[in-house]
């Protein structure tokens, strides 16, 4: 299923561009902040609409997850049987820090689980903004989570109970064990920042980083992917 999404996307892609072109252009005066939270759930419900498209000309369904929380989207042949679950996730290239993250823990993966990660900025039209999708991807979920967890590990943090706690030992995740909670908040929030989980500061992380790299191809991807984000 990943290649036949990795096919469809360029197709997919273009009519989002064409959609956010014709029908969201603003001032640049009204971009505020939490912008790129409000165009994520934009381009979730846009994407499904313009792939769920291309997959029923295939014979499957994409199908809306409603909840918030692991997955977003999941497909299915046209039997209702689950092919693969899908998580999309967006990376504004103009802001200084991403806020999007994977945080999905192990036991919520499924093998055939995907994880979609879209980068975008504002285009200029003739004075107005407009959000431009610039490189997509799809990616093994399980890979970039075993990746994130090792290197979670060799910054001096840990997992109880497989929940992930910082350096600190506070929980990073609302459903955290509770002697684990931060003073003043519910949880950390900070695992699985979807550029910031690449982080390494100790020889071993690195050469940790670099064995990701080597030896999986998903992985090289992501990091290549990453390189690109933070290079705009």
């Amino acid at each position: 299923m990943k290649q036949i999404l990795e096919n469809l996307n360029p197709k997919v892609i273009e009519k989002l561009n064409k959609f956010f072109s014709e029908t969201f252009l603003i001032n640049f005066s009204e971009i505020t902040h939490g912008h790129s939270t409000r165009f994520g759930i934009l381009f979730e419900a846009m994407w499904r609409y313009y792939m769920k498209e291309e997959l029923q000309s295939l014979g499957y369904m994409l199908n809306w997850i409603c909840k918030n929380q692991y997955n977003d989207f999941y497909i299915s042949d046209t039997e209702g049987n689950l092919i693969c679950n899908v998580e999309v996730k967006t990376l504004c290239l103009n802001s200084d820090e991403s806020k999007a993250h994977f945080d999905a823990i192990q036991s919520e993966i499924l093998d055939t689980d995907l994880l979609f990660v879209s980068a975008w900025k504002w285009d200029v039209i003739d004075g107005l903004m407009k959000p431009l999708v610039v490189k997509s991807k799809y990616f093994s979920s399980r890979s970039i989570a075993s990746m994130r967890d090792q290197l979670h590990i060799l910054r001096g943090c840990d997992f109880i109970k497989e929940e992930p706690v910082n350096a600190s030992g506070y929980r990073e995740r609302i459903t955290g064990p509770d002697e684990n909670k931060p003073p003043k908040i519910s949880h950390m929030a900070n695992f699985g920042g979807l550029v910031r989980m690449l982080g390494t500061k100790s020889k071993e992380a690195k050469n940790k980083l670099e064995e990701f790299y080597d030896g999986n191809c998903d992985c090289r991807s992501y990091i290549e992917f990453v390189k690109f984000v933070k290079s705009k």
